[in-house]
């Protein structure tokens, strides 16, 4: 081997084991492009990776040996550090084309005279909903409840109902006939997070991956803009 393979051995880059635990949400629409891209740079390293709904993302970080976990947090929580990756908000999901694609924005009460889609109450997103809609006095009851997000686009697409969900979770390229409007009044702020363990350092596989999440998400975003 040549003398910079060797040195890129030893820093634990081109070889070695990346373990993390990712959302649902995260495996379905960052992570085919950015683990596409590590493996790529990367062949030799080994990686696995729990993809598990977010309710349990904390759990499979603090009982397995993954080092990190992607996916929406919320609160402060003890023993791991919270890093904001991604900024997102609670969105209803449409046809691009029509009345709905021509919105700027929906208010919950317009949402109210519409058919709707939502995550199945114990889902973290759809929990954070309803709590954020009591602080302010209201309710809100979908028509169809599902437990994959992926289910709600698709009957969305087909024309059936709004979807309600993080903007971030729209792949225009998987759904491109879908358009994501800000909902207001409330606004619901719903965050994508990289989770650490206090006090660990990272191995030179998960710091590069890291990277590659935080530029693909980055010039992801500002793609959309």
């Amino acid at each position: 081997a040549s003398l910079g393979n060797q040195m890129r051995n030893l820093n634990g880059v081109n070889t070695g084991r990346l373990v993390m635990a990712v959302s649902a949400g995260f495996a379905s629409t960052f992570m085919p492009a950015i683990l596409g891209a590590f493996m790529k740079q990367h062949p030799a390293v080994e990686v696995v990776f729990y993809d598990v709904s977010a309710h349990q993302l904390l759990d499979k970080l603090l009982t397995t040996d993954a080092e990190i976990a992607i996916g929406s947090v919320q609160g402060d929580i003890p023993d791991v550090t919270i890093e904001r990756i991604l900024k997102g908000r609670i969105s209803a999901i449409g046809p691009a084309r029509g009345a709905f694609g021509a919105r700027k924005q929906i208010t919950w009460d317009e949402l109210a005279s519409l058919p709707t889609i939502s995550m199945r109450r114990e889902n973290q997103a759809r929990a954070g909903i309803d709590a954020a809609l009591a602080r302010t006095g209201r309710t809100w009851t979908p028509a169809i409840e599902v437990s994959v997000f992926n289910t709600a686009l698709a009957l969305t697409a087909a024309g059936n109902s709004i979807t309600v969900l993080p903007d971030y979770l729209l792949m225009r390229a998987q759904f491109p006939t879908l358009v994501a409007k800000p909902l207001t009044n409330p606004t619901i702020e719903w965050q994508l997070s990289l989770v650490r363990k206090i006090g660990r350092s990272l191995s030179p596989a998960a710091a590069k991956f890291v990277a590659l999440t935080r530029a693909h998400i980055g010039g992801a975003r500002r793609g959309e803009g």
